[in-house]
């Protein structure tokens, strides 16, 4: 599931946020790495152990800037999201242009 996640944050201009099981949250970021075995590391956050994620936010809509004096641009990827999770075989559930994948549902980890 991870390096699904990883995939998808990097190809797509969309952003994560991790929830942990004590109920803490990362900001969202624009970027993931994993640094070693059973470890994570999210920008703005920290480094952080893949077992305590309770589940993962991917927010879809992107908001481009198109210059100083214009309106911000948003632009839904929830298709190419849904898309590439559906076949990678990663259990999610849409809440409001948020994608929430619960860690551990159907054997990912």
């Amino acid at each position: 599931m991870w390096d699904g996640i990883r995939k998808i944050v990097k190809e797509l201009p969309i952003q994560i946020k991790i929830c942990f099981i004590d109920g803490s949250e990362s900001d969202y970021s624009k970027w993931i790495n994993f640094p070693s075995e059973g470890y994570g590391d999210i920008k703005s956050f920290g480094p952080f152990r893949l077992s305590e994620v309770s589940k993962v936010k991917i927010d879809v809509v992107e908001d481009r800037k198109l210059g100083r004096l214009l309106k911000e641009k948003k632009i839904s990827h929830a298709k190419e999201v849904g898309n590439y999770l559906g076949k990678e075989k990663i259990v999610f559930e849409e809440k409001g242009g948020v994608f929430i994948v619960e860690v551990g549902l159907s054997g990912q980890t």
